[in-house]
């Protein structure tokens, strides 16, 4: 959550915050769990809430096939390389469209299978894998127009 998190706010301290309200919400409202989709799941779309309620508060805060796919997978592997490549992969989001974003963000950066990327963002599953072929895209045509300049 807190991975998922940081790549919007791009601030440990909104960060902290988000995640913290968003898992008292869950534990507040735990027996609205309705068990239609995974705790997982649930715990997700309460997250998303309150991401996008600090964004309507506050006005909005600033803080892929293979390539894309290497700098996401490369941030588990060697630490100190991972936080350059973590900014790198978060300047591309950054570039994409909301849906496209969204849809890399709980793929990889959180490990959410399809079912429950469709499950958080409301979409059909069918729907999740277009979203992640044209983002993935997308975000390697970005990859290759900084690698150029």
């Amino acid at each position: 959550m807190y991975r998922f998190v940081y790549s919007y706010t791009g601030d440990k301290q909104n960060t902290e915050d988000i995640v913290s309200e968003g898992y008292t919400k869950a534990f507040e409202n735990i027996y609205k769990f309705k068990k239609r989709s995974s705790f997982k799941t649930w715990v997700f779309k309460i997250i998303k809430n309150e991401i996008f309620r600090y964004y309507r508060k506050n006005k909005g805060f600033v803080s892929f096939n293979n390539d894309f796919d290497e700098i996401i997978q490369d941030t588990t592997v060697n630490h100190t390389s991972s936080r350059s490549k973590l900014i790198k992969a978060n300047r591309i989001l950054k570039k994409l469209n909301k849906k496209y974003s969204d849809v890399l963000r709980l793929r990889y950066l959180n490990g959410c299978n399809i079912k429950e990327c469709s499950e958080i963002l409301g979409i059909s599953k069918s729907y999740v894998k277009v979203l992640q072929n044209r983002a993935l895209k997308k975000a390697n045509k970005i990859l290759k127009d900084c690698n150029e300049v």
